[in-house]
């Protein structure tokens, strides 16, 4: 049996460090990349790969493609809108490439995400660009799988999450592998078939891994995370039953038999050992205490929201108060200064009142005196002379 090989950068810290899920895919690839190499004499060539689908936000500079295949001359394109080395923006139904440009054509996790009209065009283009074998890997509609997806949305809708490519999933269906199948036998193309990612395994990590997004910290928890199952578990999960089945097709000639190590390795028995039979009772406990903590938290922040919104309207309520306070108070010196106003008029009144009086007595008195210059003013004139000599003769006297 030909032996798999394992290289030894695929277990940098930095590939590690790369979500399960996606270690898993371009993992697989690069041991089929190898295996074709070897069974070719073309081992220390560099081949021309196109990776179609496969942007990802580069880490540490680098795309998937090209941290696992960095002696090879490799391209992303895909429909997302980016510039940088090694990426280039194109439909997958029409690739701008000239026929078998490439010498591996690669689609991981992408054709779930073409609208089941369009999905023999985009396999057509894979084959017409690829001089050698095209790489196809993809979640299809096998056994579980759907259901498994099903119960992944649920729960993310219970975290009140979602996930747009599981929405996607719904919307265009996931693959039937009779379908393709029925494809590759009309081109006649050689091809090998196997599953990938066991499901049980990738159900139980999918439910961690977004109960992981609700933590502070989470991009270093995720990547010890992934490094852990990445580093232990990738081989002793290639086996069905599998998340996504993955087509290795030959696009000139056959597949070397040395491939079929591939396929063998997949057909592994399902493993009984009690570790991996408690995981079936592990997943529903774990779902329904991740969902009863997202619980207490949802009511932790509604309290927390009530009390800010009650300590809001508490200041809201002070603020009034102290406004009503102040208009008080700016009353209350109205008044004040109206009753100084109003003693002030008083005293001036009291003045103006003794003033009158003072005034009145005069007037009484020039009255008095007016009186007497009158009373003599109407005596007669002969009384008058009279009165007058008196006064003389008494003081000549």
């Amino acid at each position: 049996m030909t032996m798999i090989p394992v290289l030894e950068h695929w277990n940098s810290d930095a590939l590690l460090a790369m979500p399960f899920d996606q270690y898993q895919r371009y993992r697989v690839s690069a041991e089929a990349i190898f295996l074709l190499k070897q069974a070719a004499g073309a081992s220390d060539q560099r081949w021309r790969i196109l990776d179609v689908g496969g942007f990802f936000p580069p880490r540490n500079g680098v795309m998937p493609l090209q941290a696992f295949f960095p002696a090879d001359e490799t391209l992303v394109v895909d429909t997302a809108e980016y510039v940088g080395a090694g990426y280039q923006q194109a439909d997958g139904t029409k690739l701008p490439f000239d026929d078998q440009a490439f010498d591996i054509v690669l689609s991981c996790d992408t054709l779930e995400h073409i609208p089941l009209e369009g999905r023999n065009s985009f396999l057509a283009e894979l084959r017409r660009v690829a001089s050698r074998a095209v790489f196809l890997a993809a979640p299809h509609n096998l056994t579980n799988v759907a259901t498994a997806e099903a119960m992944l949305r649920d729960y993310l809708s219970q975290l009140q999450m979602h996930n747009p490519m599981l929405d996607e999933h719904v919307a265009y269906g996931l693959p039937q592998a009779a379908l393709v199948e029925a494809w590759l036998a009309a081109e006649q193309l050689d091809y090998l078939a196997f599953e990938s990612g066991y499901l049980p395994h990738w159900q139980l990590l999918m439910v961690l891994k977004h109960l992981l997004f609700r933590q502070n910290h989470r991009d270093a928890m995720h990547a010890n995370f992934d490094a852990l199952y990445n580093q232990r578990f990738y081989a002793y999960d290639q086996r069905g039953p599998g998340y996504r089945k993955i087509y290795l097709i030959a696009t000139n000639g056959q597949l070397d038999s040395s491939l079929q190590a591939l396929v063998e390795r997949s057909l592994q028995p399902t493993p009984t050992d009690p570790a991996s039979d408690l995981l079936s009772i592990v997943l529903p406990v774990l779902t329904s205490t991740a969902y009863d903590t997202v619980l207490f938290q949802q009511a932790l922040t509604a309290q927390l929201e009530q009390f800010k919104h009650d300590q809001q309207a508490q200041s809201q309520q002070l603020a009034q108060m102290q406004q009503q306070l102040a208009l008080q108070a700016s009353n209350f010196d109205q008044m004040h200064d109206l009753e100084r106003r109003l003693l002030d008029a008083s005293v001036l009144a009291a003045q103006l009142e003794a003033e009158k009086r003072g005034v009145q007595a005069q007037l009484e008195y020039l009255h008095w005196q007016h009186s007497l210059v009158q009373q003599q003013l109407n005596r007669s004139l002969p009384q008058r002379i009279i009165d007058r000599l008196r006064q003389l003769w008494r003081k000549f006297r």
